[in-house]
């Protein structure tokens, strides 16, 4: 070891270190050098001193600190408060202490020794820091929190408005196919209805669909051919009830006049013939079972026309009638057997004159039918019997055409048909039809079909 070294400030700094094993800075010929020092005299048997020494760029340790990014000015500081290294280049020309250090009342200043185990035990870092650096530090994870927020708020943003997007999409799609079963249309949703609960949605509701159209095709279809079946049923009973009623009224239509022409021998037939051929007529070219009850009253004339001839002074007749029910469209045929059965019934077994009286009228919402006699009436047993016969569809013996005017209307009208008989024996009989005129069409004026 050359003499003059140990003269030299790190040789003293080294041997006098506690250590054995520092880092060191010193200033020699107009540079600062920092150096680690290892004593290597394990052996004392000879007088050579052993003294490893690294020497460190200073540049190196600079870029180091200015890279750091601390807030503030930061300097470190060995054991005699020289300013080795700073990342502030104003204080690396190496003729700083601390105290050199511009500090003013607004700068906080944070000390922390270094590492005792590498020799550095005496040196710090030093931290000077002003108010403005902590408010610049301090707004600095403000605005990356800040910035952080407002990805999180988009990112959330983007991932609500997919879902959100999928949801009201699929549940629109359902809603347009319930509407569509408001119609009977119970079409199949084909879309990926997903994994969540408006995909089990979707997939329950085709389900359904397939389900209510199998049953609308197995049951809902057979239910109205069976529907069907029986409305064809019931106009095939009107049309065979219609036609037992025109040969029974043309039996005793003609019987009359028969016996009418036996006892006097009179021509006055003609003018009975000329009613019956309306009746003829009217019948043979009816291509409905409907008329209006103008058109019913007429034939009722004609045929009461045809019972005063056949009982001459014996019988009269009376036709009270509403001019504003004339043109509802009744059954035809249904008022006249009960006309047929008063005069027959009635009047045919009574040693007094005969009166019959029919009147048509409106009571509150039903069209009433009123056929009175003045005949021999019945017994309450024979009223009984009737009523029975009436709802006994299979009984086909007597009063024909009452049965079948009944059976017809009941048909067509149900519960808003009423019917009622009121006798008493030699009493007269009075029957009762009503309507529900919401049940009955109606004509304008003037499309009724006239007389003939």
């Amino acid at each position: 070891m050359p003499l003059d070294v140990e003269d030299e400030e790190w040789y003293r700094y080294a041997i006098e270190d506690p250590y054995g094993f520092s880092v060191v800075s010193y200033y020699k010929s107009g540079r600062w050098y920092v150096s680690l020092i290892k004593d290597l005299n394990y052996y004392k048997k000879n007088n050579i001193k052993k003294i490893l020494k690294i020497d460190f760029k200073k540049s190196e340790f600079v870029d180091i600190l200015k890279t750091e990014g601390q807030v503030g000015a930061i300097y470190i500081v060995d054991g005699f408060n020289k300013v080795v290294y700073s990342n502030d280049d104003k204080y690396n020309s190496g003729f700083y202490t601390l105290k050199d250090i511009n500090i003013t009342n607004n700068d906080h200043v944070l000390e922390q020794n270094m590492d005792k185990t590498i020799g550095m035990g005496l040196w710090k870092i030093v931290n000077v820091v002003s108010d403005k650096n902590i408010a610049a530090a301090m707004n600095q994870p403000i605005k990356f929190i800040i910035m952080l927020a407002l990805l999180n708020v988009i990112l959330a943003s983007c991932v609500i408005y997919v879902l959100s997007f999928s949801l009201e999409y699929r549940i629109d799609i359902v809603h347009s196919h319930i509407k569509k079963g408001r119609h009977q249309h119970f079409d199949i949703i084909e879309c990926d209805g997903g994994k969540d609960e408006i995909g089990d949605l979707i997939r329950e509701f085709n389900r359904m669909a397939s389900t209510i159209e199998s049953l609308i095709k197995n049951v809902y279809e057979a239910d109205l051919q069976k529907k069907s079946i029986e409305v064809e049923k019931k106009q095939a009973m009107i049309n065979a009830l219609q036609s037992q009623i025109d040969p029974h009224f043309l039996f005793n239509t003609l019987e009359s006049i028969r016996m009418r022409s036996v006892v006097k021998g009179e021509t006055e037939t003609a003018q009975m013939i000329k009613y019956l051929s309306k009746i003829f007529r009217r019948i043979l070219s009816w291509g409905s079972d409907d008329v209006t009850i103008k058109e019913e009253l007429n034939y009722i004339k004609y045929f009461l026309e045809i019972q005063k001839y056949r009982f001459g002074d014996k019988l009269d007749y009376k036709i009270h009638v509403d001019e504003d029910v004339l043109n509802y469209i009744i059954p035809k045929m249904v008022i006249q057997p009960f006309v047929e059965n008063a005069c027959i019934h009635g009047i045919e077994g009574s040693s007094d004159n005969g009166l019959v009286v029919v009147e048509i009228k409106r009571s509150n919402s039903f069209v009433v039918f009123t056929i009175k006699d003045n005949g021999i009436g019945m017994s309450e047993y024979t009223l009984d019997n009737i009523y029975t016969s009436l709802e006994d569809a299979k009984d086909a013996s007597g009063s024909v055409g009452i049965k079948n005017a009944y059976r017809r209307l009941k048909l067509l009208y149900g519960d808003d048909f009423r019917f009622r008989i009121d006798s008493r024996r030699d009493a007269g009989t009075v029957v009762t039809l009503m309507i529900n005129i919401d049940q009955l069409d109606r004509v304008q004026d003037g499309e009724a079909e006239q007389d003939v």
